[in-house]
């Protein structure tokens, strides 16, 4: 079972290393603690399984939505927990590459504050390979790191392509592209990992923020004025 609660549309999915059994999204949208419960129960009817018929679980780890990620890996934690399970983390940012079958991709979330969290994977004959990243910049920064051409995807390329453009020109590939992580991309990363390495004990798996919450910033900021 693969969870994706990092970005906007969250959703849960049930897949086998050959069939996709079932995917379901979150009603609410940013609302992920409110909807989860009740998208894991339609999933499990949908695809007619019960919890114990699940063998790993997969979670999108970030970077993304601070509150989705701790919802999602909280819930990700429990249900480990209670079954004896172990689970695969998987960055957002690659189950979001993973969905293009381009051959150099670099997938782009909102991490607000006029920036965006990035990274680069090229596409070859074993899979995705991270070249860089993930990293927290400009969308104007980005012209350091592109040297040739590159499809970009995800909701911060939605927001700010144009600047992109501007800067990288004929370096930016133009293609129908998905925008949005998916549960399922998340398991389809988590059973390509486990190809290669084993899955984790659930208190092994934390969020990637790339960047403090701002709630710590915040405490830090008043403790200093002390």
């Amino acid at each position: 079972m693969a969870y994706e609660t990092a970005t906007a549309l969250g959703s849960l999915a049930l897949l086998t290393s050959q069939t996709l059994l079932g995917e379901t999204f979150l009603t609410q949208p940013q609302n992920h603690e409110a909807g989860l419960i009740g998208a894991l129960d339609t999933l499990l009817k949908k695809t007619g399984r019960k919890l114990k018929d699940v063998g790993v679980l997969a979670v999108s780890t970030g970077p993304g939505s601070f509150t989705g990620l701790r919802v999602g890996i909280a819930s990700a934690r429990a249900l480990a927990q209670a079954l004896g399970l172990k689970i695969v983390p998987v960055s957002t940012l690659e189950a979001l590459a993973f969905q293009s079958q381009a051959k150099t991709i670099c997938p782009l979330l909102d991490a607000r504050k006029s920036q965006v969290y990035a990274a680069c994977y090229a596409r070859t004959a074993r899979g995705l390979k991270k070249v860089w990243g993930p990293v927290t910049l400009r969308p104007e920064e980005l012209a350091s790191k592109i040297k040739s051409p590159v499809l970009f995807l995800g909701e911060g390329w939605e927001l700010y392509k144009d600047a992109i453009k501007a800067r990288l020109g004929g370096l930016v590939l133009e293609d129908p592209s998905p925008v949005q992580a998916s549960a399922e991309a998340v398991g389809r990363v988590a059973l390509e990992y486990l190809k290669k390495n084993g899955a984790k004990e659930y208190f092994m798996i934390e969020p990637n923020y790339l960047r403090k919450p701002e709630a710590e910033l915040n405490r830090k900021k008043v403790k200093g004025k002390k």
